[in-house]
């Protein structure tokens, strides 16, 4: 269905295609070639529990890596933020 396809809003000039996009929770992946996967989302939630969560976002487009360390994700932080533009 549509809602199972990870969908861009292109903000910028960046060169990708969206279907060909992988997204992982920890050994979890969600969604592969931009469609999601078959996952059990109680396994997803055990992963969200913990202190440190890996996430992984492949764009599939190239041959660079980067890394992003972030803290607080928590609801309240999110919503407090939610309205700030850059």
């Amino acid at each position: 269905s549509k809602n199972d396809n990870i969908f861009i809003e292109k903000h910028s000039n960046a060169n990708f295609n969206p279907d060909k996009i992988t997204l992982s929770i920890g050994d979890i992946e969600l969604y592969s070639n931009g469609k999601k996967t078959s996952f059990f989302e109680k396994d997803v939630k055990n992963i969200l529990q913990n202190r440190e969560i890996k996430v992984n976002i492949g764009l599939n487009c190239g041959n660079k890596s980067w890394t992003v360390w972030t803290t607080d994700l928590s609801y309240d932080y999110v919503k407090i933020n939610a309205n700030y533009r850059t």
